[in-house]
């Protein structure tokens, strides 16, 4: 690969060795200005149905049966519960959440087992386990959808979301209603706006 080196937004390289496949090919990471639009979202998260969820479950009613609710007799002491309460559930989702990048190459199927066939293989380099890390993709991936499958036909029944053509409809935009000219943003300002109206009519 040829770069520009009056071009600073190119230079910022690393030649990625561990990363090739069957391939004589290394791959190259190049760290270069993009879109704002295109960024990669980072978010943390727990797969449901993993075990991360089971153990985030049986930690916080651990934890919650061992908080003491019996003696709650003022304000401060149901404000020092709920802080409580609070710091049980970010402890539990610090510790079994995990980081993750959401790209448009992101896979829905790709799965814990996914990840550690692959690092096997970038460990070994090995055909022997490249036709095992080929074999958990394709696993994983029809397991993904047959679940898919079934919750659309069996559990809400809703066939056509098979099909991307006949999606629900996304609601309409909607915008406050407006009384002399300013919006009416909350429960009393409708009533007066309401109220006015109807007096002016009946005037």
């Amino acid at each position: 690969m040829f770069i520009n080196l009056q071009n600073s937004g190119f230079n910022n390289h690393t030649i990625l060795q561990k990363k090739y496949l069957p391939s004589d090919h290394v791959l190259l990471y190049a760290g270069i200005q993009i879109d704002p639009s295109n960024i990669d979202i980072v978010r943390r998260g727990i797969k449901k149905g993993s075990e991360e969820e089971i153990k985030f479950d049986s930690f916080i009613l651990n934890k919650f049966s061992n908080l003491n609710s019996d003696l709650l007799t003022s304000r401060d002491d149901i404000k020092t519960l709920m802080n409580c309460i609070s710091c049980v559930f970010d402890e539990a989702w610090l510790k079994f959440s995990r980081e993750s990048t959401i790209t448009k190459h992101s896979k829905e199927w790709w799965n814990k087992e996914c990840s550690n066939s692959l690092v096997k293989y970038h460990t070994s380099r090995s055909l022997e386990d490249w036709k095992p890390y080929k074999n958990t993709i394709c696993y994983s991936k029809n397991a993904f959808f047959e679940e898919k499958i079934h919750k659309i036909a069996i559990t809400n029944k809703r066939s056509w979301d098979l099909m991307n053509w006949v999606k629900c409809k996304p609601l309409s935009a909607t915008e406050a209603i407006k009384f002399n000219n300013l919006p009416c943003t909350s429960l009393d300002m409708l009533w007066q706006a309401l109220y006015s109206t109807y007096n002016s009519v009946t005037n």
